[in-house]
């Protein structure tokens, strides 16, 4: 059980029949009241049975910052959530790019607002240099979505506001650094 906990964790329900039933909760990151909470879990299977789990945080005394912890046993248990120290606000999307490594897109709530990406070689263990991918009028964007095409190209969509601040999706074609 949960109990207390439950405020702000990050929990994960599995099947095993293709959805006809579905476990008890299983905690990914334990929120307190007091403390911080894990919001936006994003999953990445890294390799067979080994998930990686990306969290926004709301965490008074490090605001806006993504944690991030992993399963080894497909889902049943789970390290203890760590900082990664990227300073982002909202909504991690994760991608496994053909190369191997793993690029991370995110809405930054923080001036200077925008979308944000940044590259782990080692399976999101660390991650590089972060850059702007496009820049937003306020706070309010996030929640990307990215492919990679054969030639390398990123097609990444967003929600956000123009300079109008008219709200919309966007796409944004580019390559990586």
């Amino acid at each position: 059980p949960l109990g207390r906990s439950r405020i702000g964790s990050s929990v994960l329900f599995r099947s095993t029949d293709d959805g006809a039933t579905w476990s008890e909760a299983i905690p990914i990151a334990r929120g307190t009241p007091a403390s911080r909470a894990y919001q936006e879990p994003v999953l990445l299977e890294t390799a067979p049975g080994q998930l990686l789990c990306m969290l926004r945080v709301a965490d008074p005394k490090a605001p806006g910052i993504f944690w991030r912890c992993e399963s080894s046993d497909g889902g049943s248990t789970w390290t203890k959530p760590v900082s990664t120290g990227i300073l982002s606000g909202a909504c991690p999307r994760l991608l496994p790019l053909r190369d191997g490594r793993l690029l991370l897109t995110y809405g930054r709530r923080f001036e200077p607002y925008g979308i944000y990406a940044t590259i782990s070689e080692d399976g999101g263990h660390t991650w590089g240099s972060t850059w702007q991918l496009r820049p937003a009028p306020d706070g309010d964007h996030g929640y990307t979505s990215s492919v990679e095409f054969d030639d390398g190209r990123i097609l990444m969509t967003t929600y956000g506001k123009d300079r109008w601040r008219t709200t919309g999706i966007t796409g944004t074609t580019w390559r990586l650094p």
